[in-house]
């Protein structure tokens, strides 16, 4: 359950409605996915959450006993977790296991939502993704933690000093959840942005793979912060390289912790955030004109559009390419409703190719 298959039933969505991509909460509009193993933003979204749960519930209701039997020598705490799951007939209860007991409440932690893992290695399975909507042509700004191109579940934990995400993940993906090193693996992070959210003749919307904004590995930057930060303190430099080294490695959760401090009656604590460079923003591209839905990815070896393709191909999505007037187009099929998508390539100015597809929305 993969981003391409996200990208596809947001298309689908905005090419038959067009003026869904101005009138609807970005919340909505990445709703129209199914699959998430996690829902942040729930107060809005209590039929999704709903039905979610609900086939959610069907498939540990399909599980045989024997099956849970034998995963419970792996994870015995999770097996235990999706027995008393399988026991409960009120759906709001498990939510609440699932999600927790405030489920009705907005969690306010990274990332907004979750997709679920399955068997099958699509691109972007079990990506994380967060959503940046904003009324300006600037991307919004990231208060909660840095944008990378890739998280595991652990490190969500450390950001954001709660496992509610990684609780609701190892439910949600029982049984892949019991496999060695289900926290530690690495999972892709997209970005939905959408920017002139309310100008219908300007709005930009695009799917973003973290790469677009991650273009220092994440150590680097914390270090580079520090490193400015020192030579406005006037350290001399046998100083400031070595405590740059030792500031550079501190987790971004230990920076942003509040902070006890004897005689104090406040508790202070340093906040990270990360305003888009002008180079990082995608819609200050010319190739990203007003009026169209996208999907950025890094271009590495592989990513041409024959794999572009037979990954659309994996999620049951049909797709083809076509020439048209010396172009190269991707057709997607979505019942009756041929999706008409434009290939493009974008060199991002400090990381390199990038791969586009576009919708170009009706007037």
């Amino acid at each position: 359950m993969g981003v391409l298959k996200l990208y596809a039933a947001l298309a689908a969505r905005i090419a038959q409605n067009p003026s869904e991509a101005v009138i609807r909460p970005l919340d909505d509009l990445a709703a129209v996915y199914s699959d998430f193993s996690y829902i942040g933003n729930r107060k809005g979204l209590e039929s999704l959450v709903r039905d979610e749960c609900t086939r959610f519930k069907q498939r540990l209701d399909a599980i045989r006993e024997q099956e849970i039997s034998r995963l419970g020598i792996l994870d015995p705490v999770t097996t235990n977790l999706i027995r008393v799951l399988r026991e409960k007939d009120d759906l709001s209860q498990v939510i609440q296991t699932w999600l927790g007991k405030d489920w009705l409440k907005d969690s306010g932690v990274f990332p907004d939502f979750l997709l679920g893992m399955d068997g099958d290695a699509s691109f972007g399975n079990g990506a994380l993704l967060e959503l940046k909507d904003s009324k300006e042509a600037s991307i919004a700004s990231f208060n909660s933690t840095i944008p990378t191109r890739y998280k595991s579940l652990d490190e969500v934990t450390k950001i954001t000093s709660s496992a509610l995400v990684s609780n609701a993940a190892k439910l949600y993906d029982f049984p892949l959840s019991t496999t060695p090193n289900y926290f530690q693996h690495i999972r892709p992070c997209f970005y939905l942005i959408r920017t002139r959210a309310k100008l219908d003749a300007q709005v930009r919307i695009s799917l973003v793979e973290g790469s677009f904004f991650e273009t220092l590995p994440k150590h680097k930057l914390l270090q580079a912060i520090w490193g400015q930060i020192l030579d406005a303190a006037g350290l001399t430099s046998v100083e400031r390289e070595r405590t740059m080294e030792l500031l550079g490695e501190l987790e971004q959760s230990e920076i942003a912790q509040s902070r006890d401090i004897e005689g104090a009656s406040v508790r202070p604590r340093l906040r990270l955030m990360a305003e888009v460079h002008p180079d990082g923003n995608i819609h200050r591209y010319a190739e990203i004109p007003p009026r169209t839905c996208n999907l950025v990815i890094k271009k590495e070896q592989q990513t041409n559009l024959n794999w572009l393709v037979q990954e659309f191909r994996r999620e049951n999505i049909s797709a083809h390419v076509q020439k048209i007037g010396g172009e190269q187009i991707v057709i997607l099929q979505n019942g009756n409703q041929a999706i008409r998508l434009q290939v493009l390539t974008i060199n991002h100015k400090r990381n390199g190719e990038h791969l586009v597809l576009q919708l170009k929305l009706d007037k």
